[in-house]
């Protein structure tokens, strides 16, 4: 067993100076005094034997399944604390091989790891390891050995964010900011495919996004979800994007983020479209280079492909060649183009708006065109130069 001197001595001296106090009784001689073996004897010490095991589980997908965190601590890792009638200490778990003597009475045992207080990426800002914790209140009797068996578990949320293979393959030059906000920290995840897991804090997660993809587009989205300890939450983009690559042909057009949480039985999927899909057509990066007053040698248009009905459709023009600066394209007439040709089906789901005929009017210098679409889900944007020497 481990003795506690210095504590249990203090504690001595304390039961000595009551029990040394003889109470004579009038006329009888008689003293009453107790040692201190009779002392410990009666029930003034008992013992606390605590045993450590770590729990890495984590709930994944649903509470019924469980994945391993590689992460978590071995138990050399813990500190043992221990507090109560006066008496608080650290220890590491080796220090505990034995039971730890200690006075009767009511303690709280707690084995730790990591900090209750950071968030992070594993081996990155300084973070090293998650929390993991374990707390449990015991009574110590006289002459007793109480047990405190302790089996720590996760108190971190694990987050992993992902792209799908679509989504990086259509959106191959797109910029992603996403942003996860803690109550204590924010975290931004930049043109990268892949994510260690994040451990955070328990509370409200705030999710930011903000999607510049290749075609132009543009998109930010906010939301917001409950995460709890020993859980782990999946966040994946995607999208099913397909713009036909004529005009006329519809394209199916949609990013979603979908939210995997061990407390639902099934994903929660946030849909950010159909959106409309803009792409610019016989164009390098959305630029075009020409000798003046020649035609393109391939069509040059831009083409709006989505499922639902075209709301908004503006264009700004910086060219000191048109007398419009800002055109609304739905409602504009063919004087109002001046040369351009904007074409829609029946439905507005489907649009075109063609530079063929304006190009070889065009005169020396940068030529800038920015369309702007909206449809009831969401509004996007695309950008084209054209360059005449």
């Amino acid at each position: 067993m481990i003795k506690n001197r210095a504590f249990l001595e203090k504690t001595k001296v304390k039961i000595k100076s009551i029990l040394l106090i003889g109470v004579v009784f009038a006329g009888s001689g008689v003293q009453f005094a107790c040692s201190e073996d009779e002392t410990n004897k009666k029930g003034g010490i008992g013992e606390i034997q605590v045993t450590l095991a770590t729990d890495s589980g984590v709930n994944a997908i649903t509470k019924a399944v469980t994945e391993t965190d590689p992460n978590a601590p071995s138990l050399t890792d813990f500190t043992i604390n221990i507090s109560g009638q006066g008496y608080n200490e650290n220890l590491s778990y080796s220090e505990l091989a034995e039971p730890i003597e200690l006075p009767i009475g009511t303690y709280a045992v707690k084995a730790i790891s990591g900090d209750a207080t950071a968030e992070g990426f594993i081996g990155e800002n300084g973070y090293d390891k998650p929390w993991y914790q374990d707390d449990q209140t015991i009574v110590v009797e006289g002459n007793k050995t109480t047990p405190a068996n302790l089996s720590a578990t996760l108190q971190n949320a694990k987050v992993s964010v992902s792209y799908s293979e679509a989504f990086i393959a259509y959106f191959d030059d797109y910029t992603t900011d996403v942003t996860l906000k803690s109550s204590k920290n924010t975290f931004l995840f930049d043109r990268q495919e892949t994510y260690e897991p994040l451990y955070l804090l328990p509370g409200t997660l705030e999710l930011y996004v903000d999607i510049s993809g290749n075609a132009g587009i543009e998109y930010t989205h906010e939301d917001s979800f409950t995460i709890d300890a020993k859980k782990h939450y999946k966040i994946t983009f995607d999208t099913d994007a397909d713009p036909g690559p004529e005009p006329g042909e519809e394209g199916e057009a949609g990013i979603t983020i979908t939210f995997e949480s061990p407390d639902d039985a099934d994903p929660i999927v946030i849909n950010l479209g159909n959106y409309p899909v803009l792409k610019a057509i016989g164009f390098e990066n959305n630029r075009l280079q020409i000798v003046q007053g020649n035609h393109p040698e391939e069509s040059a248009y831009i083409s709006i492909a989505g499922k639902g009905e075209i709301t908004n459709c503006s264009f700004t023009i910086v060219s000191s060649d048109f007398t419009a600066k800002t055109i609304d394209l739905l409602t504009a007439d063919e004087a109002a183009l001046e040369g351009l040709v904007y074409t829609s089906n029946t439905e507005k789901t489907l649009a075109v708006l063609n530079f063929a005929e304006v190009i070889p009017t065009l005169s020396r210098g940068e030529h800038t065109f920015t369309l702007t679409v909206a449809n009831a889900k969401a509004s996007q944007k695309i950008t084209v130069t054209i360059t005449v020497a």
